[in-house]
């Protein structure tokens, strides 16, 4: 138990003591959907490209459209290579 900031992932789970410590903490979701989008297109194999299932999944996940997809994908790739 303890001040909920002092969490570590992976190394310490803090426990509020009281519920006036619960807060919500802001995040930027376009970040996080770039970095999604980029561990998605390291995991695959060399040369080989997506699918439209592929497109279609990774839209749902990210709750963008599937031209977001695409554009963000051709985008980190021009970028990265």
């Amino acid at each position: 138990r303890g001040d909920p900031r002092d969490n570590k992932p992976g190394q310490r789970i803090v426990i509020p003591e009281h519920p006036a410590q619960i807060a919500a903490v802001d995040i930027d979701l376009e970040r996080v959907r770039r970095l999604y989008l980029q561990r998605a297109i390291e995991s695959l194999p060399t040369a080989a490209s997506m699918s439209a299932i592929d497109l279609d999944f990774l839209a749902a996940e990210t709750r963008t459209s599937r031209a977001y997809v695409q554009e963000s994908i051709d985008e980190l790739r021009r970028t990265s290579g």
